[in-house]
């Protein structure tokens, strides 16, 4: 299978609910998160696998799979750090920790990423190899531009003996700390893998796909698809419904015919009344158009599936599974919850925030006013709903962003069916200070990449969890949007369990605060949990 870049959330549930399982020899994943994190994010992985198969009703046979990590790798050492001793230290750290965990958990031939000097978007170096000469040394001293490693940067008292390849030309380059350790390790510490064993249908011969056609729009963000179509009093109670015309398509990939039935489930959701009893021919492509419809009294996910049932009982069924929603431009919004909430309301969650135990390298916040910050950052927080976020500076901590998170009241409600909304900006500000000579708080945390703002829920396990997409601001106002059940896990977000936010407790609203330049200034408006839907 193709791998997952992110831990478990809506759309790995979606593509298991489409029976990929049933399809794939082994699971595959990468990792880019603290190291802290990295047990458990195996573990909400192995997690979901477990209980995701119990929703179907085809459970034939259990299956063995591998557990490929075809990337994983420190994201967290910019262009300067990476020609320095504390940055190749901080990378020998981070896979130092993961390797002893990857040895208890055993998943199938883990590939560190990469192994040639790899400088991201002039913003993270993610390579092994290191374009600058180095060396080891009993004691620290200097060799022309050389970076020279003693063993105390790794704890040690004494030169260790895979500390002798630090600095081996490969190719062009230079191992690094890293490198070396991973490969000294590795030959001292092999395993059997370990696999998981899952419940899963026998794969069918026929797949089916769905593509959208007049008056349907994809929509990936909420996994589905908006029927843009509207036809007033055609449904219950003479209320509106949203319509669409898509194609699905059928495909035998088997040499041998094969009958039966294709079944839209609810059937009130398509202008097929009943089953379509059909034969595919050995290799056959089809299609078969339909009308789709949904209630438009609410903007809500409305799940439909797709069964192709072989005539032949013991044959397995094919599954489309994807999600619904109505035109919502004409619904009127209903305001469900606001944020303008005392501190005294807060007690709780300020307090479980302030004690969480935080990563090696995730910034410690400190109160503002209603808000916890993170150094550099203040915050506005104006009794007309208006909050202004105020960067002088990042944290010391390498690579994190600004940030910025408001505790939220206990019983606080953001459920499926109801969304995030709020308008934002950028206020220009004045020419960036000049950057202080070696002092990484005023170092760039956007690359090539350009300004940015992430939005997170933070949950009670110190999880956190993001809707997309990704602000870029400008100084026109914009507005964001996102609903309660696209959130999902990230990385530098911890990894605890449960890994469903629907099955979590929201504690505060986060931003991350990645701009271009300092400092920097983003109002934010009208925020607001609301959903669209008729009175």
């Amino acid at each position: 299978m193709a791998p997952l870049a992110l831990p478990p959330g809506p759309y790995f549930e979606r593509l298991w609910g489409n029976g990929l399982a049933s399809y794939t020899d082994g699971f595959n994943y990468h990792y880019y998160g603290y190291a802290e994190d990295f047990s458990g994010v195996y573990r909400q992985f192995a997690t979901a696998v477990a209980e995701l198969p119990a929703q179907s009703s085809q459970l034939r046979a259990k299956k063995d799979l591998p557990v490929f990590l075809t990337e994983y790798g420190y994201g967290l050492m910019d262009g300067v750090a990476r020609d320095t001793v504390e940055g190749r230290v901080r990378q020998w750290r981070w896979f130092a920790d993961v390797a002893g965990q990857i040895r208890t958990l055993r998943p199938e031939g883990p590939m560190a990423f990469v192994l040639n000097p790899y400088y991201e978007a002039e913003l993270a170096e993610f390579g092994l190899l290191m374009e600058r000469a180095a060396r080891l040394n009993p004691q620290r001293s200097t060799f022309n531009s050389q970076m020279v490693f003693v063993p105390s940067d790794f704890g040690a008292a004494s030169v260790e003996p895979w500390m002798k390849r630090i600095g081996k030309k490969e190719g062009t380059a230079y191992a690094s700390p890293a490198l070396a350790y991973l490969w000294d390790y590795a030959t001292r510490h092999p395993y059997r893998p370990l696999t998981w064993t899952v419940k899963t249908a026998a794969p069918s011969p026929v797949v089916i796909d769905f593509i959208a056609d007049r008056d349907m729009l994809q929509i990936k963000d909420y996994s589905g698809y908006a029927l843009e179509g509207m036809v007033d009093g055609a449904g219950t109670d003479d209320s509106p419904l949203s319509t669409g015309r898509g194609r699905v398509v059928l495909y035998n990939f088997s040499d041998k015919p094969v009958a039966g039935t294709l079944d839209f489930w609810p059937r009130e959701k398509t202008d097929a009344a009943e089953a379509t009893e059909l034969t595919l021919a050995p290799g056959e492509r089809r299609e078969i158009p339909v009308q789709l419809r949904v209630s438009a009294d609410a903007f809500v996910e409305n799940r439909l599936r797709l069964v192709f049932k072989p005539v032949c009982a013991s044959d397995p069924q094919a599954i489309y599974a994807t999600c619904l929603y109505p035109r919502g431009a004409r619904m009127p919004r209903q305001k469900l919850a606001d944020f303008d909430f005392s501190t005294a309301q807060t007690e709780g969650a300020r307090a479980l925030l302030l004690a969480r135990p935080l990563a090696r390298e995730e910034p410690a916040l400190k109160p503002d006013g209603r808000w916890l910050v993170s150094d550099g950052v203040r915050v506005e927080d104006h009794g007309d709903g208006v909050w202004r976020f105020e960067v002088a500076h990042f944290p010391k901590e390498p690579l994190r962003p600004a940030m910025a998170e408001l505790p939220l009241p206990e019983g606080f409600g953001f459920k499926a069916g109801s969304m995030l909304m709020f308008q934002h900006r950028m206020i220009p500000s004045a020419k960036s200070p000049e950057v202080p000579s070696g002092d990484s708080r005023f170092s760039t945390r956007t690359g090539n990449w350009g300004a940015s703002v992430d939005v997170f829920f933070r949950t009670a396990n110190g999880n956190l969890y993001k809707g997309t997409p990704q602000l870029a601001p400008t100084e026109t106002w914009k507005t964001y949007a996102q609903s309660a059940q696209n959130f999902t896990l990230w990385f530098y977000g911890r990894g605890a369990l449960p890994w469903r936010f629907s099955e979590n407790r929201p504690v505060s609203l986060v931003f991350f605060l990645k701009p271009k330049q300092l400092p920097f200034t983003l109002e934010v408006k009208q925020a607001e949990i609301v959903k669209f839907a008729k009175p």
